[in-house]
């Protein structure tokens, strides 16, 4: 396991949306072959925020129901600690009905792994509750790699927070392989 995905990188393939999967065949069917190979992978709270959501992804979800990992007690207590050390932002997500943020934030974290989100980086911010995945991320170590924002010569392993574009740079999900 190299990625965990966040909803916003799977529903970015959704209609209308910027990776369309209609227009983007060859992205979707290699991301699909990386999580078949167990590189990408995602946890339970995505896979409920998915089923919430999108009708189309529901089926989807279903049929890659094996790259949902259950969470480990060493990641639930990663997500509690985010949960004190960031009080504002976790009191407005514990709100929504479904919220996959503190769960794979820690999944990345613990398991020393890439977190992918379409959510921007908005380190600039000075309202907590307004904190999106990659300003978690970055408060708690990682590097980050969100549209043209981003920190200089990271190497491409260890705990980082990086947009679907630049997953699909690194892994090549352009390339006709799948």
């Amino acid at each position: 396991m190299k990625y965990v995905v966040d909803t916003s990188t799977i529903l970015a393939g959704s209609q209308y949306e910027t990776y369309e999967k209609e227009f983007f065949p060859n992205h979707w069917g290699n991301f699909n072959k990386l999580i078949q190979e167990e590189i990408i992978v995602s946890t339970p709270a995505v896979q409920k925020e998915i089923y919430a959501r999108d009708d189309k992804f529901t089926t989807w979800a279903k049929e890659n129901k094996n790259m949902f990992i259950p969470l480990s007690q060493e990641v639930i207590e990663r997500g509690n600690e985010l949960s004190k050390r960031f009080p504002l932002w976790y009191k407005t997500g514990e709100n929504k009905k479904h919220w996959a943020d503190p769960e794979i934030i820690a999944f990345a974290k613990i398991n020393n792994i890439i977190l992918v989100t379409q959510e921007n980086w908005n380190s600039e911010s000075t309202k907590e509750e307004k904190y999106k995945i990659p300003t978690i991320c970055e408060k708690i170590g990682a590097k980050c790699h969100i549209k043209d924002n981003f920190h200089e010569n990271v190497k491409v392993k260890g705990f980082q927070c990086i947009d679907l574009l630049e997953l699909i740079k690194r892994e090549e999900l352009h390339n006709i392989t799948f």
